[in-house]
């Protein structure tokens, strides 16, 4: 997953959601079989961690649905994603820095 560009949203849109692929130096990442995944969301006074859907492990693809109070407040955000394994291990993405969100003002 590259954070080279910054993800341009619109408040209180809830299409399309964020879909990502996890990778890691070697390209992929597979996401174990008990885990689960969480985008962190940090910004403009916020902090939120909310669960993922799994779309595809073996690929590292899942997706965040952008319906949620966080996807309300216009201004700049910084996302990670975390996989959680039982019992307490834990792996970030990306590894090195933040994805960067701009969420735009809703004018209707």
């Amino acid at each position: 997953m590259s954070t080279t560009a910054t993800l341009l949203l619109k408040a209180n849109d809830t299409l399309p959601e964020l879909r990502v692929q996890l990778s890691d130096a070697a390209g992929l990442y597979v996401i174990p079989a008990d885990a689960t995944v969480f985008v962190n969301i940090k910004g403009n006074g916020l902090v939120h961690s909310i669960a993922c859907a799994i779309e595809n492990r073996a690929q590292g693809i899942v997706s965040y649905d952008r319906s949620g109070p966080e996807n309300a407040k216009p201004g700049f955000y910084s996302f990670e994603f975390e996989v959680r394994i039982p019992p307490s291990a834990r792996r970030t993405f990306p590894s090195d820095g933040y994805v960067p969100v701009t969420i735009g003002a809703d004018l209707g």
